[in-house]
């Protein structure tokens, strides 16, 4: 056993190895995603290039190329029978190629290339894109490029294919602008089927090839190729009826170069004379000039194509089977004889198979007068022709024949149709000659004919005639003035065995001889039109001469012919017998009259029948109709019934009607319908469609309209929206109620009264329908407006102008056209500019008040100035108000300004009668000569009795509660105190007190605050709105704090006596806050001291009125006052770290704080030190009392940054850790 099983496992191995050879395998390659490393066996492990995917397959094996693009520079080795195309739909795959080298070179046979997009990027010198070298070769749905310009010289191709190979398949591809889609080589048989071509010199394949083309299509115009195939010359030319190639390949233009032809011919040849190329060769895009050089170029079978233009001269047409047509049919496209006595176009005896125009596609075609010894003609039949086809001209004779045939030679089958027949058969204004004696004479000018084919009564060899559908209005006739004769010609004779003449129209001029002759038998003649109003008297219809002419023929008596032709203006014929010695002659004549007298002349021997004197074909009559209009249409949906049409050839036509469509509008439409049979006889009948417009005309108008009171009492109203199906006459409208007028138009705009009014239109449309509608307009009156002034107590209130009150009203406030606020009350300061502010007062449904004007002066208003003295002012070395102005309401007072001191605040001035600079560094923004003229507060003085009280002294470092009244009271350092009394005669409070005042009035004849230190303040604070009384003196020395609560303190100054009063401050460290009235007598502050960080550290906020103001300290900040009331404190014994300077700090507080640069012009540095560990939450509020920064969960003992965007003033920052609660001013400058 053990020996047998590796000899079954081999026999098994082999059978496996034949299946896997024999298995169709599908490789993949990706673009994007493969690797040439990878199997290819599937679209994940696809392969990267398709030289690899090629170099894995075996015979038999599918390449599938996934979608992307390919750039391919080096040949793919196809030497393996294989099929390539796109893994997904045709046209996914792009492989771009350049260079010279192949892109694909098929080497094995059984190759299939299907469904790519093959792109050459560049011109090259030679490239051949697919070399074909093996057989069964498929080329199959490609679309291939390139960039090759129809004048480059370079070569590029989609195929090379070498000689003998078999099984070529080239089909359904779309290949354009390369040299050539393929250049197939010597003895290579196939199939080239329904590919695409353009922008290429065409296909090249050799004369002894055996490829079948068939269904390819070609470019035209701009993508039009040179040639589409050109077959060069071989040992064998297999490729003889190339007319059949083209045909069969969608008019190719084919060019065959075999030496057989002595020059190459070509399937197609064009033409056009505007065309000023120098290379001239027949081609589209290289065409001839004229049509003498196209005949020669030309294959047998072949068509030469002309475009509109002129073309002279004599054109002999000697290949068989030609067709000569024009792209722009007759009316442009003319052919000229070139030589006198020479036919225009001349067909050689024996050339068979010629067409000559066709529908839309024919010429005008003008012959040239001979000498009149020898017939010439427009178009001339040579000898003996079969198949002609001539269609779609305008045969014009110009003194000689518009066709001619040789006389009684073998034509057969010649087929004119649709042509018309026009010129002149003699030259000049009359006609030559008397009879026709002399019509072969040279020099003779007896007209000739518009057609004359066949060979008389004696024809034996010309047959099969078909004359249809032409319309004959040329001149074979006229009067000779010169011989006194009328002279004329037949104008068409048609001398043949078997003709047909039928669908023409016979309207030509002529003084004798016959609009028609005939002289074959078995011709049949209907269905014509033969008018008589350009027939001579001595002119019939038609003319027979033959032994038995209707033999055979339909109709097959001179009576049916009657009858089956039209003669509009009569005709009358002999319908038994014929004239007498000349057997076999029978005519149709113009009337009855000609007939008449013919008869008489016969002696009345045969009998006569009329012929159809109507039109070849008539309608029945019809009926009126009248309807209503269509619903919102100026009109009706009419289907009129179409009348019957009779026609005497049994073929009714085309019947039309001059009213396009079936809507007719409003009124009455006469319509006339036409039958036009396929001889282009016609007939007319009328009828009338009347429609009524009864429909109403539309009227939209708006709901109720309310306006507000105008003054011009005009308004404008919507306008109404009109319309109807037909259209409108007139709009016109009413106004009754509140207003009484009337007007015309769609817009009833203009004067209201006040009230209610009601607009009523009328509208009236084109047919007299008319309609009404109506909406009211109402006027409402404009609202109340006005305002009132508030009497501003000059502390701590702003002007403030208040609009009287509306109910739902809102309120708007300009200054020009500027919005400066919307609510009802203007309060209006330093910041506002001086002019005139107007009120508008809009009441809720929306009307607006005329303006209400009020005129803001800010000089006048004492609430604008921080100091406001009597007399004199004057601010020492670095003094600036942050806020507020400098006023003197003394005419003899003066304002004085040290070195560097200034006003800072936005919109501050100075007013005085007197101002003086002293030193440099002074910035005064805005100075006004004059007196500050303002209305101030009512003083109010210190008038009570100290008499009778007693003194009393609290010591220092405790905490008290002091109460009464006292004369002179005085609290020792370190001390913490609330009073509330309310008359004291003294009080000193000496250094590092705290004093809180509980009275709201305060009488206190003489104050006096001692200093504090840099580490303990002197402080004092008041109840909220506190009167502060002083009958003699305040004195603030240096680190002291008065009012550090903000709140809304005064310090009248005086008694009423005429004593005067004193407030003075002396030192630094200083902040005072509160108003200071003080008519009569000094306010003068001093420094005593040295000031700390170049800075006295004197801040005094509040609203000075004074007689005289004196500061002689250097660098007070000076603020106004909004008399908010600062943030309120835990209890009443707070601790000096509420208020410190930068150069201070607590030392025994658990938490406590410490500013670094204060004032300062940038920011400010909290140091924070504390015991506990809490967090420490911080926010700051300005002196309103608003918050402008806040910082959360501080790190207990670290630096904080605040202040960076500040304007300049006082702000409060507020220290919360836990229950301990911090507050520090803290002063922001320029």
């Amino acid at each position: 056993m053990s020996k047998k099983l590796p000899i079954l496992f081999s026999f098994f191995a082999f059978l496996l190895l034949i299946t896997t050879t024999n298995a169709q395998t599908n490789y993949y390659v990706s673009a994007s995603g493969g690797d040439n490393l990878n199997d290819g066996l599937s679209p994940a492990t696809a392969k990267s290039s398709i030289a690899a995917a090629i170099a894995a397959a075996a015979n038999g094996d599918i390449i599938n190329i996934g979608a992307g693009t390919y750039v391919q520079t080096t040949t793919l080795q196809v030497n393996k029978s294989l099929t390539i195309k796109p893994q997904g739909s045709a046209g996914s795959v792009t492989i771009q190629t350049s260079g010279g080298t192949y892109l694909f070179l098929v080497t094995a046979p059984q190759v299939s290339i299907s469904n790519l997009v093959i792109t050459k990027t560049d011109d090259s010198p030679l490239q051949n894109l697919i070399g074909v070298q093996a057989n069964n070769f498929e080329l199959a749905g490609c679309n291939i490029s390139g960039q090759y310009a129809m004048t480059g010289g370079n070569v590029s191709r989609a195929l090379e294919v070498s000689g003998g190979l078999t099984g070529l398949n080239i089909h359904d591809n779309t290949i354009y602008n390369l040299r050539q889609p393929g250049y197939i080589n010597n003895n290579v048989t196939g199939t080239i089927t329904n590919n695409h071509v353009y922008g290429t010199r065409g296909w090249v394949i050799m004369s002894d090839c055996a490829v079948n083309f068939s269904g390819n299509s070609w470019g035209a115009g701009s993508a039009a190729n040179y040639y589409d195939i050109a077959i060069l010359n071989a040992t064998v030319n297999k490729y003889t009826d190339i007319a059949a190639v083209s045909a069969a390949n969608n008019d190719a233009t084919i060019e065959n170069q075999h030496s057989s032809y002595g020059s190459p011919v070509l399937s197609l040849v064009f033409v056009n004379a505007s065309y000023g190329g120098a290379t001239k060769n027949g081609s589209f895009r290289d065409p001839y000039a004229t049509i003498t050089q196209a005949i020669p170029r030309v294959a047998a079978g072949g068509k030469i194509i002309v475009s509109p233009g002129t073309y002279t001269g004599n054109h002999v047409i000697n290949k068989q089977g030609i067709s000569l047509l024009s792209t722009g049919g007759a009316s442009v496209t003319h052919i000229n004889s070139s030589v006198i006595g020479q036919n225009t176009i001349a067909l050689n005896s024996g050339i068979n198979n010629v067409t000559i125009g066709a529908s839309g596609k024919g010429f005008t075609i003008t012959g040239f007068d001979s000498n009149g010894s020898i017939e010439t003609a427009a178009i001339y039949l040579l000898g003996s022709h079969t198949n002609i086809r001539i269609e779609g001209n305008e045969i014009v004779a110009n003194g000689e024949h518009g066709i001619a045939s040789n006389f009684n030679t073998a034509i057969d089958n010649i087929i004119i149709n649709e042509n018309t027949f026009s010129g002149k058969t003699f030259t000049g204004t009359e006609p030559g000659g008397c009879g026709s004696g002399t019509q072969f004479t040279a020099g003779n000018n007896v007209p000739r004919q518009l057609v004359v084919l066949g060979g008389s009564n004696t024809v034996t060899n010309s047959k099969n005639v078909t004359f249809t559908n032409n319309r004959i209005t040329g001149i074979t006739g006229g009067y000779n003035s010169a011989s006194a004769c009328y002279q004329g010609n037949t104008q068409i004779t048609i001398d043949v065995i078997g003709a047909t003449i039928s669908g023409n129209i016979f309207d030509g001029i002529t003084s004798t001889g016959s609009s028609l002759r005939t002289r074959g038998n078995a011709t049949s003649i209907y269905c014509n039109t033969f008018y008589n109003r350009n027939l001579g008297e001595r002119a019939t219809h038609i003319f027979f001469f033959d032994g038995d002419p209707l033999v055979n023929a339909y109709p097959n008596s001179i009576y049916g012919i009657l009858e089956s032709n039209a003669f509009p203006g009569g005709a009358t014929g002999f319908i038994a017998g014929n004239i007498p010695g000349n057997n076999g002659t029978y005519f149709i004549y113009r009337d009855t009259v000609q007939a008449t007298a013919v008869n008489a002349a016969l002696g009345n021997s045969l009998p006569m029948a009329n012929g159809f004197t109507g039109l070849s074909v008539f309608l029945d009559p019809l009926f009126d109709q009248s309807v209503v209009n269509d619903a919102n249409a100026c009109g009706a949906t009419v289907n009129l019934e179409m009348p019957e049409a009779y026609n005497v050839c049994g073929n009714t036509g085309t019947i039309t009607k001059d009213f396009s469509g079936n809507f007719f509008p409003i009124g009455t439409t006469k319509v006339t319908w036409t039958v036009t049979d396929k001889y282009g006889n016609t007939d007319t009948v009328s009828q009338s469609v009347t429609v009524i417009d009864n429909q109403l005309p539309s009227i939209e108008v708006t709901s109720s309209v309310t306006h507000c009171f105008a003054s011009s009492g005009s308004y404008q109203v919507p306008q109404i929206m009109v319309s109807d199906n037909c259209g409108i006459q007139s709009v016109s409208y009413a106004v009754s109620g509140a207003t009484s007028r009337t007007g015309t138009g769609i817009d009833a705009s203009g004067i209201f009264n006040v009230g209610t009014s009601t607009v009523t239109y009328t509208v009236t449309d084109v047919n007299g329908n008319l309609k009404t509608g109506s909406f009211d307009v109402v006027i409402t009156p404009e609202p109340a407006t006005g305002y009132a002034v508030s009497s501003p107590d000059a502390f701590c209130n702003q002007l403030v102008v208040t609009a009287n009150t509306t109910p739902g009203a809102s309120y708007v406030w300009k200054q020009g056209t500027t919005v400066v606020s919307t609510q009802q009350a203007l309060t209006l300061g330093l910041t506002n500019a001086d002019g005139i502010y107007a009120l508008t007062t809009t009441s809720a449904n929306g009307c607006s008040s005329a303006p209400s004007l009020f005129t803001y002066n800010k000089q006048s208003v004492a609430a604008n100035y921080t100091i406001l003295v009597y007399d004199d002012v004057k601010l020492g070395v670095g003094n600036k108000l942050a806020s507020g102005s400098v006023g003197v309401m003394r005419i003899f007072g003066k304002a004085i300004f040290e070195q560097n001191s200034a006003l800072t605040g936005t919109g501050a001035f100075v007013k005085a009668p007197r101002i003086y600079r002293n030193g440099t560094g002074i910035s005064l923004p805005s100075v006004i000569n004059g007196t500050a003229n303002v209305v101030l507060p009512v003083m109010k003085y210190n008038t009570a009795s100290t008499r009778n009280l007693r003194n009393y002294t609290v010591n220092k470092n405790i905490t008290t509660t002091v109460t009464g009244n006292y004369a002179d009271l005085t609290i020792r350092e370190g001390a913490n105190v609330v009073l509330t009394g309310d008359n004291f005669k003294k009080i000193e409070i000496g250094a590092g007190a705290r004093v809180l005042f509980n009275a709201p009035v305060v009488n206190i004849a003489e104050l006096i605050v001692l200093a504090g230190t840099n580490s303990l303040n002197t402080s004092v604070r008041f109840a909220s709105d506190a009167e502060v009384r002083i009958s003699n003196k305040v004195k603030l020395l240096s680190n002291s704090r008065i009012n550090p609560d903000q709140r809304k303190v005064t310090f009248y100054m005086g008694d009423g006596n005429k004593d005067d009063e004193r407030f003075g401050v002396n030192g630094t460290n200083i902040q005072f806050t509160g108003n200071v009235y003080l008519p009569k007598g000094l306010m003068k502050l001093s420094q005593e001291g040295k000031a700390i960080n170049n800075t006295s550290g004197v801040f005094m906020t509040g609203f000075f009125i004074t007689e005289d103001l004196e500061s002689n300290i250097s660098n007070v900040i000076w603020n106004s006052y909004t008399c908010g009331n600062g943030p309120a404190l835990v209890s009443n014994a707070w601790t000096s770290s509420q208020f410190i300077t930068s150069d201070a700090k607590t030392t025994e507080d658990d938490f406590t704080v410490q500013v670094i640069g204060n004032p300062s012009t940038s920011y400010f540095i909290l140091k924070l030190q504390s015991r506990s560990s809490l967090p420490v939450q911080i926010r700051v509020l300005d002196a309103a009392g608003r918050m402008v920064e806040a910082k959360a969960n501080n790190n207990a003992n670290s630096t904080v940054q605040i202040g960076h965007d500040f304007r300049p003033g006082v702000y409060y920052a507020e220290l919360q850790q836990g229950s301990n609660r911090k507050i520090v001013q803290l002063m922001k400058m320029r």
